[in-house]
């Protein structure tokens, strides 16, 4: 068995020990043979460098590691070229100064790799035009003038690293950009003596900044053709885990992960739905890389991805940039002429899409083309979801979370008061504090990240369409539209009212005062649904139509509502209200109300 290539970002170890590669070496193929001179941007840990790491092999000649992939039977010319590869994602940037003398030991380094004199010069972008020089110099044939030496291929790993580090000191990142975009310069006014060009980051800048130095690459960031040269496609994932699959299958239903008596496939559907979803053209689907194989190797269900890279910067700048964010389908769109990001104005929808926390959902043409974007998956919205939406993150493992979420919605469409009512109590549970904002906008926040955390897409309208509070879905098992309106009741300063008038008074009697408070709370809800006449915007609709009214108690409580709606005059509608759910409010599951 092939063993799982987690951290293997060098293609020489990944092939000569024994790792599984998902063979993309011909869309390599297609860049080489054409000589490209290309751009390609691709969140973090979604390999990048194993992809520059591969080329370079390629473009050295080294056929024996290719042995088996498909370039191996191509037609491709395995002459070794010179090849100039550099990572920038080790390139401290505490000063412009400092940067530059960064980049030249690198370079300096480089050169002594490949025997090089050493090199002369005290800028970066002098150093990197002597390497290039006597690269070429170092390849051209015995006897041939100096005008006939081999081309210099040159990759560039994690080009905007430099700027990264510091994005959120403003100050610094325009200082370190002067020096880079002298620095990247060179491949532009050293194009004579370049051939195949390869530069690959994370963030793409627009031309008036660092990106201006490179604008004469071809970007392949939403090019179809190399939608999937990074990461694993869907379709190929269980062909190349399948005796991994096979192999920890057990381990994951013990663990209580799975049901008991799942098989392989079930493990690979569940890893599938957790990691997918991401894409650079709105139709090939790719799996998260590193969380793939985090996920198999340490055998266990978390959000490896997530937990490599604090979002804290993103969230702030959302919450500072963004009015109305939300979770919805297609929330968010991006165009040809608007996918770059520019440092003296950082667009949140653009650095959330190129930091992987967004992605392509489909592609429309309308005078120019224009990408829908959404959340890809479970384990992105499960780390951003809790702190753009309440704050503070989840107390629990998420497939807890995940598990109560899925409970709750099958409760919604099921129209279980009683059930829901368990199930969300739950839910509440892993909430840290969940108590300290009591009011609507926070359980309104509570549902929405439920319906997300249980693969339930929320219709685009959601966010305005049914009021201030309402939330809006379409079940995918059934079809049918759910309506929910949400309410906080204070249920200790409600009930303590009611009985202030009384010195003293036996809890069954509290308790049937606050169930009389519940139903009154309910019935406001439907009441004030009615007269917003929500119904009407759903013309023509053949569906059922579901309303819900949902009452949160500050002491962990819930109660809810249900009642059929219709276009047409309501028919024989049914309704479940807190008397009918058979368990006290004030006694929510054990343990559920932890935090509130």
């Amino acid at each position: 068995m092939k063993k799982l290539p987690t951290s293997i970002a060098d293609f020489q170890q990944l092939r000569s020990q024994g790792y599984i590669y998902a063979d993309n070496t011909e869309l390599i193929h297609q860049l080489v043979k054409q000589e490209k001179r290309c751009f390609l941007s691709r969140p973090r840990r979604f390999g990048k460098s194993l992809l520059v790491s591969a080329l370079e092999n390629i473009l050295k000649g080294r056929r024996e590691l290719f042995e088996g992939l498909w370039i191996d039977g191509s037609d491709h010319d395995w002459s070794p070229r010179p090849v100039v590869k550099l990572s920038m994602d080790s390139v401290k940037t505490m000063s412009a100064k400092r940067l530059e003398k960064n980049i030249i030991d690198k370079l300096q380094i480089f050169a002594e790799s490949e025997q090089l004199p050493p090199l002369k010069g005290r800028k970066p972008s002098i150093v990197f035009e002597s390497l290039i020089l006597k690269l070429r110099d170092k390849h051209k044939p015995k006897g041939a003038d100096v005008f006939s030496g081999q081309k210099v291929a040159v990759l560039i790993d994690e080009y905007d690293a430099p700027i990264t580090h510091v994005i959120a000191d403003p100050a610094l990142a325009e200082e370190c950009l002067a020096v880079l975009n002298e620095f990247y310069g060179v491949l532009k006014t050293a194009s004579d003596r370049l051939g195949f060009i390869f530069v690959a980051g994370v963030t793409k800048y627009d031309h008036a900044s660092i990106f201006s130095a490179l604008d004469h690459l071809d970007d392949l960031t939403l090019n179809e053709r190399y939608s999937s040269i990074c990461g694993f496609k869907v379709e190929e994932f269980g062909d190349l885990f399948s005796e991994h699959l096979e192999n920890i299958l057990e381990q994951f239903v013990d663990s209580g992960q799975l049901p008991v008596g799942s098989a392989a496939n079930n493990l690979r559907e569940a890893i599938v739905e957790r990691y997918d979803g991401y894409s650079w053209d709105g139709k090939t689907k790719i799996l998260n890389p590193w969380s793939v194989l985090k996920c198999l190797s340490d055998k266990k269900f978390k959000n490896y991805w997530s937990m490599t890279g604090a979002p804290t910067f993103l969230v702030d700048l959302v919450k500072e940039r963004v009015k109305n964010f939300g979770f919805e389908k297609e929330k968010f769109t991006l165009s040809d002429e608007s996918n770059a990001l520019n440092l003296d104005d950082l667009d949140p929808i653009i650095l959330l899409f190129q930091s992987g926390y967004l992605t392509i959902k489909r592609t429309e043409h309308k005078g120019d083309w224009r990408y829908l974007l959404g959340f890809p998956n479970m384990e992105v919205i499960a780390a951003m979801a809790p702190p753009l939406l309440l704050g503070e993150s989840l107390a629990g493992d998420i497939s807890l979370a995940t598990t109560e979420a899925k409970a709750m919605r099958r409760c919604l469409i099921d129209r279980d008061a009683f059930g829901f009512q368990k199930a969300c109590e739950s839910f509440l549970g892993l909430l840290p504090q969940a108590g300290i904002l009591p009011h609507d906008a926070y359980y309104h926040n509570i549902m929405i990240m439920a319906l997300l955390f249980s693969g339930q897409e929320l219709s685009s309208e959601s966010a305005a369409a049914w009021g201030r509070r309402g939330i809006h879905f379409k079940a995918k098992e059934t079809g049918d539209e759910y309506i929910i309106e949400l309410k906080h009741l204070n249920i200790q300063d409600d009930a303590s009212r009611e009985t202030k008038k009384r010195k003293k008074k036996s809890r069954p009697c509290v308790e049937a005062e606050i169930k009389k408070l519940v139903d009154e709370s309910l019935k406001q809800v439907m009441d004030q649904m009615e007269e917003n006449l929500h119904m009407k915007r759903f013309p023509g609709a053949d569906d059922r139509i579901w309303k819900a009214a949902i009452v949160f108690m500050s002491g962990g409580g819930v109660a809810a509502a249900f009642e059929e709606a219709s276009n047409r005059p309501l028919v024989n509608a049914a309704r479940k209200t807190a008397k009918d759910i058979g368990s006290s409010p004030l006694e929510p599951t054990n343990g559920s109300n932890k935090g509130i």
